[in-house]
């Protein structure tokens, strides 16, 4: 019953802002502003669902109100075609470094991505993205998390001597330890990342893309 759930679900801004909700499967519903969240912007979130019927014989349990304020801007783009990614902040360049993206057959998702979230260390396991036993590490360090099926932006001191030349991963941006390092600690989940020059094209609902 979206109609009746839509009803439900109230998000207010100050200022405000013009936004929509979006349904992008059966039980996700996402919403968002027209334009990106302006910096500073405080943002009011009510879910009215206690009781309230789905449609398909599941209730809500409970009601849940939040609030947040949206941070910095920054948006980073990282461009497949020239291998680099450029990090701006109130539309100014703060950082450039050179990256090396997935190889022809496993491109980089191209899309435009808010950060989910991020961890120092990650272990990346080929099998978990259907890839058969191409690599197991670990301990990848400095991740920044993309996509629900594991796009990261992380440390590959393997691959420095492709990064800016050429893309050579299974998918995910690696960038020298010292940039990874820098670009983990200045980012914050919700950052706008976009990826450019990529053969194919994230779908939506895949990570907050």
């Amino acid at each position: 019953d979206r109609a009746a759930v839509e009803q439900a679900l109230s998000v207010s801004s100050e200022p405000p802002q013009t936004g929509h909700w979006s349904w992008l499967s059966a039980y996700r519903i996402d919403y968002r502003p027209q334009n990106y969240w302006t910096s500073g912007t405080k943002v009011s979130v009510q879910l009215a669902l206690d009781g309230l019927g789905d449609g398909y014989g599941h209730y809500g349990t409970a009601d849940r109100d939040f609030t947040f304020t949206v941070g910095r801007d920054q948006e980073t783009t990282i461009d497949l075609k020239a291998e680099r990614a450029t990090v701006r902040r109130d539309g100014q360049v703060v950082h450039t470094f050179p990256v090396s993206g997935g190889m022809p057959g496993l491109d980089t998702w191209g899309g435009t991505y808010a950060v989910i979230d991020k961890s120092p260390d990650v272990h990346m396991d080929s099998r978990t993205a259907g890839l058969g036993d191409e690599y197991d590490i670990p301990d990848v360090k400095w991740d920044v998390h993309l996509t629900y099926t594991g796009t990261y932006v992380h440390s590959a001191p393997w691959s420095v001597y492709a990064q800016g030349v050429r893309n050579v991963s299974h998918g995910c941006v690696g960038a020298s330890p010292a940039n990874a390092e820098w670009f983990f600690a200045n980012t914050l989940p919700g950052d706008v990342v976009k990826v450019i020059n990529s053969p194919r094209q994230v779908a939506p609902g895949n990570g907050f893309a």
